[in-house]
């Protein structure tokens, strides 16, 4: 019996008397049966019955499903738990800083409160209002008050965070299905708020040079320091975190083919880089090691300690600054007020272009693809995942390089002059004396067959195919011996022709034709 009533005993009379509701007995959410009190009809108590247990029923489902539990979880919990996922994987601090103080701006201003909030129209809402603002408030609760520039570049900074985090939620279970899988990048290209550019020759060199004969120290860092920085990053493509992490001992300039190596825990794409040095770069190096005259236990030490880094880009500004001031004291009195009007190692060209630290790298692929190195191997050495990454943002293309490439085109003549050489004979004369001086044309050999024949004398048979078609036995008679005088007159027999005998009524034969093989016996043709 489903529902039932209960039998009590009542306490003034001391009778035994029935319930006035029903009861019924129903499993909870963790499986535990417990009676409940129902209502006074049977056919409605039969009702609320049947909805506990179906009540219980789905509380048992959510609990086995892990997406339908982490829908009724609080989304800044999934946010603490995508925290601790990003600092498993062994990522600087500032990444995880920045993905999740990113991420949280984002939920946040959309109004979601659960994780099964997240639309992607929403998000999409959101940046259209931050790209027409020009510029976005910071988290509340931060110590930074100022308000950051929002660009195509920060818009997809933003996406990123958020994409990751509905890609480790549907990965971890906690989605049916990844909301922002849909939602495109957009293009920088567009609106590109710093555009670097790439160093030429001479600005590196004044560069180095008067960085190497300064006195001043910046951010505890030499004057001979900070020029082999500038060496380092120029001529191997390193970051500035990269360099930073350099020590004695990542260096191999002992080898036929010097390199060093950046640890998987440094490099941006985690997995350690070999990278060659150039011949020069290595006799710098040498001389700059043997100067510091290092003990044995310091070449486990970074060779530029400190947080200098985080303002590389303020360090080579004051240093290009001083490099620019050298250069133009150096020119004549009447050149000095070119050499001022020019963009000679400003920090930002007339079209606005920056030279920061970071466009030491742009040096370095560009140089690499003036030299015409293989996209394959631009994409390695500048440890990029695609080469369109390097030749699209980090190769520059620059008007020597362009100037260059088309004085490679063909160049037009004067048809009248040509007219005039060719009345006087000369017309053509380069071009006859290069074909007469030109070494003579082989022809491939195609196959062994092809050789055979250029080297031996040409092999023949002397006997000829008769042709196919029935004739009599008097007639096969006569071309056998027909045939043989033939072959007589070669000196060698040839073999006889094969005859097939007719079943048809009679000795009808047929002619044959000779095999290759028997072919092979014949005289050859002198």
């Amino acid at each position: 019996m489903s529902v039932f009533k209960i039998k009590f005993k009542c306490r003034r009379t001391g009778e035994t008397k029935l319930s006035s509701r029903y009861y019924g007995k129903a499993a909870d959410a963790d499986g535990k049966v417990r009676r409940h009190k129902l209502a006074e009809t049977r056919r409605a108590s039969e009702d609320q019955l049947a909805d506990l247990k179906y009540q219980a029923k789905l509380a048992r489902s959510a609990k086995d499903n892990p997406i339908e539990a982490a829908a009724r979880r609080p989304l800044t919990e999934h946010v603490i738990d995508f925290r601790r996922y990003l600092e498993s994987k062994r990522v600087t601090s500032g990444h995880v800083a920045g993905s999740i103080g990113r991420l949280v701006k984002l939920l946040d201003g959309c109004g979601f409160r659960l994780i099964g909030d997240i639309a992607p129209q929403a998000v999409r809402d959101w940046l259209k209002a931050q790209l027409d603002r020009g510029w976005i408030d910071p988290l509340p609760g931060t110590v930074d008050v100022r308000p950051r520039p929002f660009g195509l570049g920060a818009a997809n900074h933003y996406l990123t965070a958020a994409k990751a985090f509905c890609r480790w939620a549907y990965n971890d279970h906690r989605l049916a299905r990844n909301p922002l899988a849909g939602i495109a990048k957009f293009n920088e290209q567009e609106d590109r708020r710093r555009s670097r550019r790439a160093m030429l020759a001479d600005e590196l060199e004044w560069l180095v040079s008067t960085t190497k004969a300064s006195v001043d120290d910046r951010k505890a860092l030499a004057g001979t320091d900070r020029a082999m920085i500038y060496q380092v990053a120029a001529f191997t493509g390193l970051r500035a975190n990269e360099v930073a992490s350099l020590t004695p001992a990542s260096f191999d300039l002992g080898a036929v083919r010097p390199y060093l190596i950046v640890e998987s825990t440094i490099s941006k794409r985690r997995r350690q880089d070999v990278l060659p040095i150039a011949d020069g770069l290595a006799a710098s190096l040498r001389e700059f090691l043997d100067a510091r005259e290092l003990l044995p236990i310091e070449r486990q030490a970074r060779l530029w300690p400190g947080k200098w880094y985080r303002r590389a880009a303020e360090i080579l500004r004051d240093d290009m600054a001083q490099a620019r001031a050298g250069w133009i004291e150096a020119a004549p009195e009447a050149d000095r007020g070119e050499r001022e009007a020019s963009d000679f190692l400003l920090p930002e060209d007339a079209s606005g272009d920056v030279l920061d630290f970071h466009a030491l790298r742009h040096t370095f692929c560009t140089n690499l693809a003036a030299s015409n190195a293989s996209p394959k191997m631009l994409m390695e050495l500048a440890r990029h995942s695609t080469p369109a990454l390097t030749l699209g943002r980090y190769a520059h293309m620059r008007l020597s390089d362009a100037h260059n490439a088309v004085n490679a085109l063909p160049t037009l003549g004067d048809p009248r002059q040509r007219e005039a050489l060719k009345a006087t004979g000369t017309d053509g004369r380069a071009a006859q004396e290069a074909r007469e001086n030109r070494p003579p044309a082989t022809r491939p050999k195609l196959d062994q067959n092809g050789a055979e024949t250029a080297e031996k004398p040409h092999l023949r048979c002397t006997a000829t195919r008769p042709r196919r078609k029935r004739e009599s036995p008097q007639m096969s008679t006569d071309a056998g011996e027909q045939t043989g005088e033939n072959a007589g007159k070669d000196g060698e027999a040839c073999p006889q022709k094969s005859s097939i005998v007719s079943s048809r009524g009679g000795d009808r034969t047929r002619t044959g034709i000779n095999s290759p093989q028997d072919f092979k016996s014949c005289a050859p043709f002198a």
